[in-house]
C-alpha cells in the first residue's frame, strides 16, 4: 500500500491500513503530483481529512476510474454516495467501506469512472 500525504496524515492512514490487514507493505510519500502512477493494478482513494472542503483528489481519482473512500468532513459528502463515506476517527466505518470496495472493485472502479471530473462539477455548481 502506497500512503501519500504531508504533515501528520500519515499516522492516521497507518493506523487504519494497520488495523484492515497487519500489513507490512505499506510505502509513505510525501504529496507528489502523480500519485497515481505508483504500482499496484486496484486503487483506492482514501480521504481522511477531518474537514475538507473539496480537494481535487476526488474528481481526479473518480475520472480515472479509482473509487475514493472517504470522511464525512464537508465537501466530499456533496460529491460521493454515503457508501463511501465514514465519520471522522471512525476506524471500523472506513475499514469496513474499504473492505467493501476490493471485494467488487470492478463494479465499484466503473461507479467512480462514471462519477467522473463532469459530474462532480455538476455536483458542486448546485452548491456554489
Amino acid at each position: 500500500m502506497h500512503i501519500v500525504g504531508h504533515g501528520g496524515s500519515g499516522k492516521k492512514k497507518f493506523k487504519q491500513q494497520y488495523s484492515i490487514r497487519k500489513e507490512k507493505n505499506v510505502f509513505f510519500h510525501r504529496a507528489i503530483d502523480t500519485p497515481y502512477l505508483l504500482g499496484g493494478k486496484n486503487k483506492i482513494n482514501l480521504v481522511c481529512a477531518t474537514s475538507e472542503p473539496f480537494g481535487l483528489t476526488i474528481p481526479e481519482s473518480l475520472s480515472r476510474g479509482i473509487p475514493v473512500i472517504s470522511t464525512r468532513s464537508g465537501g466530499p459528502q456533496e460529491v460521493l454516495n454515503s457508501e463511501y463515506l465514514y465519520d471522522v476517527d471512525d476506524v471500523n466505518g472506513c475499514v469496513l467501506s474499504i473492505e467493501e470496495v476490493i471485494k467488487s472493485y470492478q463494479h465499484h472502479s466503473i461507479r467512480a469512472h462514471k462519477i467522473g471530473r463532469a459530474s462532480c462539477r455538476e455536483r458542486v455548481c448546485q452548491y456554489v
